[in-house]
Order: C-alpha cells, then sequence, then structure tokens
C-alpha cells in the first residue's frame, strides 16, 4: 500500500474506530484500540522511504527531538524503577503520533490538495454532526448513545446532573474524543467561509457545515471545548481586524460568520437547545466558583512539582498514570493527578515538565512564524487559526497526552502548518524559477 493510501486509512480509522469498537465489535474493544498504534507504527517505518528528501521542519526539531530522547530516559527508568509496560504506554501516549506530523507535509504539498482535504472535512462533519444531533434527542440508554467499554458506565449529561440530555461522542468512543474533533472540524470549516466557492452546492454545505459545527460544539457539554473555539476565533479575528475595512473578502468572512452563528443558536431548535443546556452548565460552574478553584489547584499543583517532587527528579517514571496502567503498575500509594499538567509533573518530574513545556511552546512560536512568513489568503488565514490552537499547548489546559485523540490531533494540525509553510516555500521558488526562465529569454 502506498504511504499516502496508508495514511489516508489511518485517519478513516481514526474517526470511525469508536464506531467500530462499541457498535459492531464490542467484546473486542481493547484489541481494536490498539489499531491506531499498529497503523501509526507502519507510517513510521514507511517514511524511512523519503529520508533523502529535505525535511520541511528544521526550526522545531531540536526541541522535539530533546524531549523525545527524554521519554525515552524515563522508558528506561520506568523499567528500572517499576514495569517496562507501563513505559511502553507511557510512550505510545506522548509520541506515537509524532510520524503525522512528519509525514503530512510530504502529501499536503500543493494549496489545491489542501483545500480539498479541507473541504472533504467539512463534509463528513456534516454527518458526524447530524449522528450527534440523534444521539442528543435519544434517551441515555439507548443504543446509540453507549461507550467503547464492556463495563458498566454512567453516560455523562450536557447540562447539571440529572439532565435529559447526554454529551454527545457521535463516532469516538467517548465524549472527550468527540469534543476534540469538535473544535478540530470547526476550525477548518471557518477557515473555509473565507473562501469563496466556485461551486454552488459546495458553497452551501460548507454552510451547512459550520451550522452543524456550533451546535455540536454545544452539544459537546465542554465549557473548555467552547472556550477554546471561542479564543482561536477572537485571536483570528483580532489579528485581522486591520483588515475588516481594507478587505472585503475578510469583512464578507466576518459577516458570514456572525450571520451562520446566529441562525443557528437563535433560530433553531437544536441550536437554540444545545446552547440553553451547555449554558446552564456554564452559569453553574461561574456561581460555583469552580473555574478560580480549577485554576488555582492546577497552579499549586503545578509549582509542587516543580519545588517539592514527590516523585524525585525523574518522576514516577513515564505512563505511571496514563489510563490502563495501573494493572501494571508495582509503585504503591501514587499521589492523585487529575489535570494533564500535574500527570506529567508526575511521571516525568520537574525537568520533563519544564521540556514538554518548552516543547509546546517552541510550536506555538513556529506555528505564528508560519502564519507571519505566508503571502497566500487561504494558508495565511488556516495558519493563523492553527497557531492559536496551538496556544493552548503551552497554556496548560489542553489534553494531548491524556486524551489520545486530542494528541493525534494536536500533532495532525502541526504537520498541517508544516505544510502551508513548505506549500509557500514551493510557490515562491516556482515564481523565482519563472522568472529566471524569463530573464534568460529576454537576455
Amino acid at each position: 500500500m502506498k504511504l499516502q493510501r496508508l495514511f489516508a486509512f489511518f485517519y478513516i480509522w481514526m474517526l470511525i474506530e469508536g464506531a467500530v469498537r462499541k457498535w459492531l465489535f464490542p467484546s473486542l474493544t481493547d484489541a481494536l484500540y490498539f489499531v491506531k498504534y499498529l497503523l501509526i507504527m507502519i507510517i513510521f517505518v514507511r517514511l524511512r522511504e523519503y529520508k533523502k528528501e529535505k525535511t520541511p521542519y528544521p526550526e522545531i526539531r531540536t526541541t522535539i527531538s530533546v524531549f523525545v530522547l527524554y521519554c525515552c530516559i524515563s522508558l528506561f527508568y520506568t523499567t528500572v524503577i517499576n514495569s517496562p509496560l507501563v513505559g511502553v504506554l507511557g510512550i505510545i501516549a506522548y509520541l506515537s503520533f509524532i510520524p503525522a506530523a512528519m509525514g503530512l507535509p510530504y502529501f499536503l504539498n500543493t494549496e489545491e490538495k489542501l483545500k480539498k482535504v479541507t473541504v472533504i472535512l467539512a463534509m463528513i462533519s456534516i454527518g458526524v454532526c447530524i449522528l450527534g444531533i440523534l444521539q442528543y434527542n435519544a434517551p441515555h440508554d439507548a443504543f446509540i448513545n453507549k461507550y467503547a467499554t464492556n463495563e458498566e458506565s454512567d453516560i455523562a449529561t450536557a447540562g447539571l446532573a440529572g439532565s435529559d440530555v447526554v454529551r454527545v461522542t457521535t463516532l469516538f468512543s467517548y465524549h472527550s474524543g468527540n469534543a476534540s474533533f469538535a473544535v478540530f472540524g470547526f476550525i477548518f470549516i471557518f477557515a473555509l467561509l473565507f473562501e469563496r466557492q466556485k461551486n454552488a452546492l459546495i458553497r452551501n454545505l460548507v454552510y451547512l457545515s459550520f451550522g452543524l459545527a456550533v451546535i455540536n460544539l454545544f452539544m459537546t457539554g465542554s465549557r473548555t471545548t467552547v472556550f477554546l473555539s471561542v479564543s482561536v476565533v477572537a485571536g483570528f479575528l483580532l489579528f485581522k481586524s486591520q483588515y475588516f475595512v481594507s478587505n472585503t473578502k475578510v469583512l464578507g468572512g466576518l459577516a458570514l460568520v456572525v450571520f451562520l452563528t446566529t441562525i443557528t443558536i437563535l433560530y433553531t431548535d437544536q441550536g437554540r437547545r444545545a446552547f440553553d443546556t451547555w449554558n446552564v452548565r456554564f452559569e453553574a460552574g461561574n456561581d460555583n466558583n469552580e473555574y478560580e478553584s480549577r485554576n488555582s489547584t492546577l497552579f499549586s499543583e503545578i509549582y509542587d512539582v516543580l519545588l517539592t517532587p514527590s516523585g524525585g527528579i525523574m518522576g514516577y517514571g513515564i505512563g505511571t498514570y496514563q489510563n490502563g496502567s495501573s494493572r501494571f503498575n508495582k509503585i504503591g500509594n501514587l499521589p492523585g493527578a487529575e489535570d494533564q499538567a500535574h500527570r506529567i509533573g508526575l511521571e516525568l518530574g520537574p525537568i520533563g515538565l519544564c521540556l514538554w513545556f518548552i516543547m509546546s511552546l517552541a510550536i506555538f512560536i513556529y506555528s505564528f512564524s508560519v502564519y507571519k512568513f505566508v503571502k497566500t489568503p487561504f494558508l495565511k488565514n488556516l495558519s493563523l487559526l492553527l497557531a492559536f490552537y496551538a496556544f493552548w499547548g503551552p497554556a496548560l489546559y489542553r489534553q494531548t497526552v491524556v486524551n489520545w485523540v486530542d494528541n493525534a490531533i494536536w500533532w495532525t494540525c502541526l504537520g498541517v502548518t508544516l505544510s502551508i509553510k513548505q506549500i509557500e516555500i514551493n510557490k515562491r521558488n516556482q515564481v523565482i524559477k519563472k522568472n529566471n526562465i524569463t530573464n534568460q529569454l529576454v537576455a
């Protein structure tokens, strides 16, 4: 199988894995969970075929390589003090999807291909969001709302405890996976609104996909998901505000966003219901001072990890706090940890937490530098959105380690950013080559 088709199959499997695990083969749910890691391993091996080609990501290679090296050292450390299986689960959680970032620039190498993939994503999102609406209106115990587990588990609700609506999972195993996909799809569809689609059918389907994406964001029931999406759009509009008057394309795109969002939330039954239910949960958290408490707890935990690390300078070892590691864990009486940054600090120690933070910050800075470098309108818009999306890595509120879907999307977005820069470089090289040929003919 060609590597490009292997990539396509990998992403298709990522999308449908939850449906296969929870609806088609629930008895094989644990085994099917590891299929994606087998696929990405094959992709990593096949990428060696391209090792002679110039890599499009030299600026951030060092910081990523240093973090990978430290994770490998932590794997050895975990093997000594705990169990090699725990360490392997940790390596899988932290590093598995880096090949997605490495490989995408070799295939998304033209603006036309990137636009085509973005439109395809918008079309897929329509079906995913419609499924979410069906789940939202179905009873808690409906077959369509089950999770990918053989154990009995309560279905999370979108409002307060006891709410009559669920936090939708769509095709994913759990609602956290759909929440990550909701932001991802929303960002790419948002970028399409600033592009004039020549095909009227495609144009209307993009409008439909945006409205459904907005509804899906609120049906996740996740305050963080909605806040992340809003902050990405707000950052985008802030940087684009200087063009609102001078650039009719930007102004038209903004007007379209406002119009579609207003129509979706105020004038559709599903949009209004999803927003109202989400808002109940949001206001409840505000009334209970939940946000201040979570923020203070998070930074208190990070402070403790950095200055008084209970697990020592190397932590308790990579993988110690990952899902599924408890059955192999030989270390008893581990301190509790909920937030991702706290888990990373306990696993990798203060050095590992700092390296992870530096790597995330470097990815954000690189993503923003790509936005400054690119001149092509669509590429520039998308790179700016991805830069603000990348910002929430070093901001400590992402779930890029504890949630595999978020992890895969995080590295995929970096891969798209790398592709954007390479596409822009190729465009400029073509212009230079064309000018040289013209000058030779004139001479």
